[in-house]
């Protein structure tokens, strides 16, 4: 199963975090909580960055990143990810995209 929680911080970000197994299956979930959240946020501006907080996102592959990053790209200017779980971390580092995780001390 897939849990999707927001945290709005308007007007500078949202934070929105994931945890169980994302993958193809799962996706569209995100997808859809995520549009939701920002549609009920009409007539107020979009937050200027997403961070992803995935440190209980126990599986992701390929579908579940394109998922995650597919999202934030059209409407928002940054996206980065903290506290990733190992899964996260893995996958991120064999693609070249670690350079997206933040560790908190550095926020």
């Amino acid at each position: 199963p897939l849990e999707v929680r927001f945290d709005l911080q308007m007007p500078a970000r949202v934070v929105i975090e994931v945890a169980g197994e994302l993958d193809l299956a799962t996706g569209e979930i995100l997808r859809s909580a995520v549009a939701e959240r920002l549609n009920s946020l009409a007539g107020e501006s979009l937050p200027a960055e997403v961070v992803y907080r995935l440190p209980n996102l126990k599986f992701i592959d390929a579908a579940g990143l394109n998922a995650l990053l597919g999202i934030a790209r059209p409407t928002l200017q940054d996206v980065v990810i903290v506290e990733p779980s190992s899964a996260v971390r893995r996958l991120l580092g064999l693609i070249g995209l670690d350079g997206m995780i933040i560790e908190e001390s550095n926020r």
